[in-house]
């Protein structure tokens, strides 16, 4: 999608445009954006086994209690079986599965959206709005509309494994005004949520009835009978009328600061983001309202994820690696790129044992350029030598995506089973042309 900047003809004060460009189309990491789907896909697809669990159940609410919002007018309740709901439910938790794995993830991403909508949207019909689920449809619509797979995904690998024809390239992640704008409209959208909060309490029941007042008094009594908070917090505030006074000032004025935190970086952001959590957070302890959604949207679409894993990655006891591979053949050409992909953490070396031997027979003087070329070689950073199945087992430790592996590779008669098929591999890209030695 092309992205349009706000040009010097528009008319708006230079700061405007300025601070518009830049929140909207300053070049980002597709990494950025790439984490934000994989994270927001995994919590929606998480909380449906919570949330709507009960969704078949709306095919049989009678249509005299039928109060449809604008985007259902056209539709009656009988209209859906519940065997369609079903269905529909769970081709969307299968298209968020996909989604957040990076898996076909246009396609998979709009159909996301599409039966989100419908998901999210039909119990909303009733009499009672969940505003915290238009937020979640908001930010599916975006993802359906963005290049959300061109980083920590599926389809990312495949292009990498296809591109891989020549030598051996190192390559950078995309980066452009496209992989900015989806995320700030997340953003913009989320504070919108909390701002307009604020705004409504200023129209009704206004400033200083809101503050002064005890209408934060009796809604905290109201709510402990007919929302069952999980704790009596709320009846210990109420027995102080200046702090309920105290926090309905302290939520009117952080809900209207909310967009502030667009502008904020560092650990101000984060301090801003940890207030605001809290906040929605306790009205969960307090008022038995809990906007589980809203909180874990507002952390992931906020949360600098790139500079927390580079923060983590520099304190990881994790070793560096050199791995050698013969640069002649498809097959190994293909590993070390999906190798290099997965590198997220930076700690392997790739280099190619055809082109650059000279280099590295005096980098390693007790291996040999056969010995390289016949088999994948990792060599630690203390010097330690695998090949083969044990180089990649050695790999594991450096790559977070086959953490989860680890175990499983060194379970007795793995090892066995892992040389097989590294060996059959072998004697394959040799029949296919892949010249071993010189």
């Amino acid at each position: 999608m092309k992205c349009q900047r706000v040009t010097e003809g528009v008319g708006a004060p230079r700061w405007v445009r300025g601070r518009w460009n830049a929140l909207f189309f300053a070049a980002a990491d597709a990494r950025d954006l790439g984490v934000v789907r994989a994270l927001l896909a995994t919590m929606v697809l998480l909380l449906s086994f919570w949330y709507q669990s009960d969704f078949p159940l709306w095919a049989e609410v009678r249509p005299w209690v039928w109060s449809p919002v604008l985007a259902f007018r056209g539709m009656s309740p009988g209209m859906l079986s519940e065997g369609l709901l079903v269905a529909v439910l769970w081709a969307w938790r299968v298209a968020l599965g996909l989604t957040m794995l990076g898996l076909w993830t246009r396609g998979s991403s709009i159909v996301a959206a599409l039966t989100g909508v419908l998901v999210l949207g039909l119990p909303q019909n009733f009499g009672k709005i969940n505003h915290h689920y238009g937020l979640v449809m908001i930010c599916l619509v975006i993802l359906a509309m963005s290049r959300a797979g061109d980083a920590w995904s599926i389809d990312r690998l495949r292009r990498v494994a296809r591109a891989a024809r020549g030598p051996f390239v190192p390559e950078s992640p995309p980066s452009g005004a496209e992989y900015r704008w989806p995320l700030a409209l997340m953003q913009v959208m989320a504070v919108l949520v909390l701002w307009s909060a604020g705004i409504a309490k200023l129209r009704s029941p206004g400033a200083v009835a809101w503050i002064m007042t005890d209408n934060l008094y009796y809604t905290i009594i109201r709510h402990y009978y007919t929302h069952s908070p999980p704790s009596g917090l709320g009846l210990w505030i109420a027995q102080w009328p200046l702090l309920c006074k105290v926090l309905a000032a302290g939520s009117l004025v952080l809900e209207l600061a909310a967009p502030v935190l667009l502008f904020l970086r560092g650990r101000w952001r984060i301090l801003m983001l940890a207030v605001l959590s809290a906040m929605m957070l306790g009205f969960g302890l307090v008022l038995g309202v809990l906007f589980l959604h809203f909180v874990l949207i507002l952390v992931i679409v906020f949360l600098p994820w790139r500079a927390i894993g580079t923060w983590i990655a520099a304190r990881m006891p994790v070793r560096g690696f050199t791995l050698l591979f013969d640069g002649s053949c498809g097959i190994c050409r293909r590993t070390v790129a999906l190798v290099s992909a997965l590198d997220v953490m930076e700690r392997v070396e790739i280099r190619d044992a055809r082109a650059e031997w000279p280099a590295l027979a005096n980098r390693f003087p007790t291996l040999t350029q056969a010995e390289c070329l016949a088999s994948m070689h990792v060599v630690r950073s203390d010097g330690r030598v695998s090949a083969g199945f044990e180089g990649y087992r050695s790999l594991a430790w450096a790559i977070p995506a086959w953490w989860p592996l680890l175990p499983v590779l060194y379970v007795p008669g793995v090892p066995l089973i892992g040389r097989g098929m590294y060996g059959r591999v072998a004697a394959g890209r040799r029949e296919e042309g892949c010249a071993v030695v010189e």
